[in-house]
């Protein structure tokens, strides 16, 4: 983190998702600064960064790629996006990444990855967000209260999409989901 709170990465980056391309390493991370003055909720703004290499192990000044788009409005208390994966396949980079909300009014109040969305990029630097979520909590039983953690991989001549989930409040329940293109549009 830079730590000046107010950068889009001031107090926290985490969660790596590295993929080779243009014979580079390119790494995707989720990082965290306060939106505002941090006394209104949402209080923090997460975006997903990037780092590159060209051999691995020294890495460039990091830049924001992908920060909170008009989809998922302040109001809502969307605060942004974590947990990026990503993956080259038919010519770009696909990039996937759970969406964070404040959750306010509900019991208990909490922040909750609700949504996996898509991106896709020909230059892994700009990037074009799919119009609607991949999924969201609502998509399962054992996703009701959140639904996070993509990850993504190119086999056997198919895009494969694994995800966490949980209904920890209302069923107990929890699992690992999974998803094939064409089943779900990349």
């Amino acid at each position: 983190p830079s730590g000046k709170f107010t950068d889009w990465n001031g107090f926290q980056v985490a969660e790596p998702g590295a993929v080779v391309f243009k014979n580079k390493v390119y790494l995707y991370f989720a990082a965290v600064g306060f939106k505002g003055d941090g006394t209104e909720p949402p209080f923090v703004k997460r975006s997903i960064g990037l780092v590159i290499s060209d051999d691995g192990s020294t890495f460039k000044s990091p830049q924001k790629v992908i920060e909170q788009s008009s989809l998922y409005p302040d109001q809502n208390g969307f605060q942004g996006y974590s947990t990026p994966a990503a993956v080259f396949y038919s010519d770009r980079l696909h990039l996937l990444y759970d969406v964070f909300q404040y959750r306010k009014g509900e019991k208990p109040e909490e922040h909750l990855q609700v949504a996996l969305h898509h991106a896709v990029s020909s230059d892994g630097i700009e990037w074009t967000e799919d119009s609607t979520p991949i999924f969201t909590r609502e998509s399962f039983l054992w996703t009701r209260r959140e639904i996070r953690s993509p990850s993504i991989l190119y086999d056997d001549q198919k895009l494969k999409m694994w995800f966490a989930g949980d209904d920890l409040i209302a069923k107990k329940l929890w699992g690992i989901g999974y998803a094939t293109m064409p089943d779900v549009k990349f």
